[in-house]
């Protein structure tokens, strides 16, 4: 009976080691998530600015600023779909950490219960 929780304990060690290294994978692709968020915010915050600038020199002629003002709407749909997809990709990544730490904490409880039985006997 022992070596049947020894091999069950094993298990649990095994599948918390593979949990620990998705753990892992997960928080780095959290981490470069938000280096890209960031680096998505100083680039449109920049789009914006040179959006601006440049519709503020040719604001005099209608053509031009009929194409800038195209190019503006054109620039925020793709800031918005970008940032669409940054919220998605963060979702994404929080339910499967969660669902990670449900894991976990189910292996530590069945480790914890196989300890008990083992003791037990």
């Amino acid at each position: 009976m022992e070596a049947n929780i020894e091999k069950k304990m094993d298990a649990l060690n095994l599948m918390l080691r593979q949990i620990e290294e998705k753990q892992d994978e997960n928080r780095e692709a959290s981490n470069q998530l938000n280096r890209r968020e960031q680096d998505w915010y100083d680039l449109s915050r920049t789009g914006s600015r040179v959006i601006d600038r440049v519709t503020e020199r040719w604001r005099e002629d209608r053509d031009i600023g009929w194409f800038l003002e195209d190019a503006r709407l054109e620039f925020r749909q793709a800031e918005q779909r970008c940032t669409y997809e940054l919220e998605e990709e963060k979702e994404r990544l929080g339910k499967e950490k969660r669902v990670l730490m449900d894991q976990e904490d189910d292996c530590y409880y069945e480790r914890r219960k196989l300890s008990l039985e083992g003791g037990s006997q």
